[in-house]
């Protein structure tokens, strides 16, 4: 603003609730990005936890007489499920942190205006 220019009313206010807004948009860009990174995690590890073959083709250590391979296996659907929906909530999350780094910053309410 040059010298001798008034401000008009509210100006301040506006320019500061566009910093606040700008802000919450990319604090809620960072939250998605986040938020799919560790989506895409958890999918990877249900996906190749089970494929681990050199890991699981041994027989030791059995759990009630079960051999390794096969309890390693079975441990994986119940762990794939929660991986799953961890996934799912997450990409949730990232979706509506995504929507609302793309909305426009609501205009706020007026400032106070004192008497005259």
């Amino acid at each position: 603003m040059c010298a001798g220019q008034v401000q008009p009313r509210g100006a301040g206010a506006r320019t500061a609730a566009w910093r606040r807004g700008a802000r919450a948009r990319t604090a809620a860009w960072l939250r998605g990005t986040r938020a799919r990174t560790a989506a895409r995690l958890c999918l990877a590890a249900a996906f190749a936890g089970p494929l681990l073959a050199p890991v699981s083709l041994r027989t030791e250590p059995r759990l009630l007489g079960w051999p390794f391979f096969y309890w390693y296996q079975l441990l994986w659907v119940p762990l794939a499920a929660v991986l799953l929906a961890c996934a799912g909530l997450l990409r949730r999350r990232a979706r509506t942190a995504g929507a609302a780094a793309a909305a426009p910053p609501r205009p706020d309410a007026s400032p106070a205006r004192g008497p005259g």
